[in-house]
């Protein structure tokens, strides 16, 4: 800022501009300049470590280099160590590291030849110096103790700042000042959003004119990056998405999506991605799987979320013996019968499908979504989900009952909201003990409902609107976790 003053001069609105932003994206980082005092005064007799962390893309490393870019002054010795992580899983990458932190204090850095040997040289030649020292983006105790073992390697007044996703690696260390970044709020978000893209702006409409661009640009905009996002924001993906275990890096792609990364594993076969979009690589697969019997390796997510036609056999997913996830939104498929599932499947939402069925033995399935459907009954076979967690009717104007479903012990939520022809629930509704939501309003044809309910952990409960049913049910246990009942 000081360079930037230096040429443009303090009065430019230019540098008044650039000031406002960086004071006002400090406070919303919640790091304000107290807090950098506070840092201070606390190192100046002792050595200081300071850990920072959280989830990936939260702003870890631009808060270390704010704190560090308001510090190095003060300082013999100044050091910002980028992408830890990532260098240091490259070959020799901790001695390169260790040579990197060495080089800013000798004119003719030593040679190094061994993690060992660099932990001798940094010791003999930081321990007297007051250091400022950041490791961003640490994932591994070896880092640490390769560039920062203990706080007696540097002089009095140094402070260490390490980033990282695992808090536990930060304590294991003996970090003690442990602090972790949390995620912006919406209307936080949203000022941020305007710093960058609206600096001359107090109060903006998003969405009618952005940065002097119409409108139809930016829509144009949004449909590509729809298709395929910008390779900026794809690297900051694809970076927390390398620092994750097997695991983690399934959950992540079933949340955010990542298009781009899934297609990079198979770029010129869809049968073989692990996730499909695209209402072309879905055709061409199930194509692929009854048509020609090829089958499909993957599959593991097929979601569509805009209408289009398709006619499909009702074994199209027969072979797909390991899709974990489908969701059709508004895609109409007409068929001669009723289609087979996997077992395997755990999540599934399909309004517009109206003869669904597995097969026989456990199901995996989690979640049960249809919404604004003209299905009539629960999906055939209702035997073994011994996984289900969730059932959601909303608005199925047909559906007409809900089958015996004790062999869903685990079930916590059930939504008929306003299923205008259900007349009957089963009996067995009544024995899920395990059932945190019930909302059966607005059926205004509902008859038949259990006569008790022995559920310890109801927490939301609705008869509201089901005016032909004459009493509701007898509640057995004591409704400890109530937040709402309406009748």
């Amino acid at each position: 800022m000081d360079n930037h003053e230096s040429k443009l001069g303090k009065d430019s609105e230019k540098v008044k501009r650039w000031k406002k932003a960086l004071s006002e994206a400090g406070s919303l980082s919640g790091w304000e300049l107290k807090d950098r005092y506070q840092i201070k005064e606390s190192a100046d007799d002792d050595v200081l470590m300071i850990g920072l962390w959280g989830p990936g893309g939260l702003g870890k490393t631009a808060i270390a280099k704010a704190l560090y870019n308001a510090m190095m002054r003060q300082f013999q010795v100044c050091s910002f160590l980028e992408q830890v992580r990532e260098k240091s899983h490259q070959s020799g990458g901790l001695v390169s590291l260790q040579k990197d932190l060495l080089s800013e204090i000798l004119v003719h850095p030593l040679t190094v030849y061994s993690v060992t040997g660099g932990i001798s040289l940094i010791q003999e030649r930081l321990c007297c110096k007051k250091v400022l020292l950041v490791l961003d983006d640490v994932d591994h105790m070896n880092q640490l103790n390769a560039l920062a073992g203990k706080g007696n390697w540097f002089g009095k007044g140094s402070i260490i700042i390490v980033t990282t996703r695992n808090k536990q690696l930060l304590t294991s260390h003996g970090i003690n000042r442990v602090h972790r970044i949390q995620t912006l709020g919406c209307c936080e978000a949203r000022d941020l959003f305007c710093l960058h893209a609206f600096p001359d702006s107090e109060s903006v409409e998003i969405g009618v004119d952005l940065i002097d661009r119409a409108l139809p640009a930016w829509e144009s905009a949004l449909h590509k990056l729809s298709k395929r996002p910008d390779q900026s924001i794809n690297q900051v993906l694809k970076t927390s998405f390398d620092g994750l275990e097997n695991n983690e890096r399934e959950i992540f792609l079933d949340i955010l999506m990542g298009k781009d990364i899934v297609n990079e594993e198979w770029p010129d076969d869809p049968r073989k991605r692990s996730r499909l979009w695209l209402f072309e690589d879905v055709e061409e697969v199930l194509y692929e799987d009854t048509v020609k019997g090829n089958g499909c390796s993957k599959g593991h997510s097929i979601e569509l979320g805009y209408t289009k036609e398709m006619t499909i056999s009702p074994c199209a997913f027969k072979k797909m013996k390991r899709l974990r996830m489908l969701i059709l939104h508004k895609v109409h498929i007409s068929s001669q019968g009723p289609v087979r599932l996997p077992n395997a499947l755990r999540w599934l939402e399909w309004p517009n499908a109206l003869h669904l069925e597995f097969g026989a033995g456990p199901k995996k399935l989690a979640r049960l979504r249809f919404q604004n459907s003209h299905i009539k009954q629960l999906v055939g076979n209702c035997q073994n989900f011994i996984c289900l967690k969730s059932i959601e009717f909303r608005d199925c104007k047909s559906l007409a009952s809900i089958p015996d479903i004790s062999s869903a012990p685990l079930l916590e939520s059930l939504d008929l909201f306003s299923c205008k022809s259900l007349v009957e629930v089963h009996q067995s509704v009544g024995d899920l003990d395990k059932l945190k939501h019930l909302n059966r309003s607005s059926c205004s044809s509902l008859r038949i409902f259990p006569n008790t309910l022995k559920t310890k952990s109801l927490q939301w409960l609705d008869f509201s609107g089901c005016s032909k049913l004459e009493k509701c049910p007898d509640i057995l246990e004591k409704m400890e976790h109530l937040i709402y009942f309406f009748s």
